[in-house]
């Protein structure tokens, strides 16, 4: 997955207009990149590491170092959101990146924020099936993780099929591979408004 994505920046009010999970289970601070109309579709989604953070004080109390399943939560936060970006792409009928970049000047007090197209597209995605993640196969953390880092998560849609999914997920720091493999998922019905 070494391509480089069209660059994005969509902060924490949008990725959290797009998953259920709040801090401290969040994992995702900021997409990247995306790229829906590619084949396969691609997210880079990212989170800053801090040394304050309990998974990383009470992990190794004398070092401090980022548990693999909290690098494993993120892929599978990032897969989420692609999951969500792409099911919108594919069956909402307006500018999938359009209406996130209203979003993004509303969430930043932008001029432009047109708040009746906002409030429909939140309307639409709380309306939407949410991705769970059923399995993951094959993941490798190749190297670890230390607090004060970014992690760089990038994921690519792979395969859909009825109500499944499968993404080819990797990790990095610094564009050194820390983490990498396959997440299945398979979509629910949604049970939160955003």
């Amino acid at each position: 997955m070494p391509r480089s994505l069209p660059t994005v920046s969509f902060g924490p009010e949008v990725v959290k207009a797009l998953l259920p999970q709040r801090p401290p289970m969040l994992m995702v601070d900021r997409i990247r990149g995306l790229d829906l109309a590619a084949s396969p579709p691609r997210l880079l989604a990212s989170r800053y590491v801090s040394a304050n953070e309990a998974t990383v004080t009470g992990h190794f109390p004398q070092l401090g170092l980022v548990p693999g399943v909290i690098t494993v939560e993120g892929l599978a936060q990032a897969a989420g959101l692609l999951g969500r970006l792409a099911d919108a792409a594919d069956r909402w009928r307006g500018d999938v990146l359009a209406d996130l970049q209203n979003l993004e000047h509303g969430a930043t007090l932008h001029a432009g924020f047109d708040r009746h197209a906002g409030r429909e597209f939140l309307d639409w995605l709380g309306s939407r099936e949410l991705l769970h993640v059923v399995g993951a196969t094959n993941i490798k953390l190749v190297r670890p993780i230390f607090p004060g880092c970014r992690l760089d998560h990038t994921v690519s849609l792979t395969r859909r099929l009825g109500l499944g999914y499968r993404f080819a997920v990797q990790t990095e720091v610094d564009g050194v591979l820390v983490a990498e493999g396959t997440l299945g998922a398979s979509t629910v019905e949604a049970a939160w408004p955003p």
